[in-house]
């Protein structure tokens, strides 16, 4: 079965942030909402009870949508396009490499305001260190 490329977007954030905070010191995650210290899950996956008792930071990811900026290609020419013929490999060989772009809202909540900045200060450093 195939994944579509919204699982796929919400599984990497997901996965970073959590393999992240599974070994942090105050905000421990675990699979176990019970045990865990914050709550990390996609919008549609949060049940607000839960949520309302601890930190949380829940995933949003907004629409998809293609890019247009074509990477790693080898366009044909003008005289390829109207002329086909002249390079039948090129014909078979083409293939076309688009990127979508999404946005991705975090939302951090918690009871306390300085507990939610904290938090969100700390995603935002780690997500621009490991950016690439």
């Amino acid at each position: 079965m195939a994944v579509s490329p919204s699982v796929r977007i919400k599984y990497i954030f997901l996965t970073f942030l959590r393999t992240y905070y599974s070994g942090h010191p105050k905000y421990t995650w675990t699979q176990n909402p019970k045990d865990s210290k914050i709550i990390i899950a996609d919008k549609f996956a949060t049940e607000l009870g839960i949520a309302a008792m601890r930190p949380t930071i829940v995933l949003d990811r907004g629409s998809i949508s293609w890019s247009n900026m074509y990477r790693n290609e080898a366009l044909p020419s003008k005289d390829e396009l109207e002329f086909p013929q002249l390079n039948k490999e090129y014909r078979f060989s083409y293939s076309l490499t688009d990127e979508l772009q999404s946005s991705i809202t975090l939302n951090v909540m918690a009871k306390r305001p300085f507990e939610a900045d904290e938090i969100a200060n700390e995603v935002f450093i780690n997500l621009t260190g490991y950016r690439e």
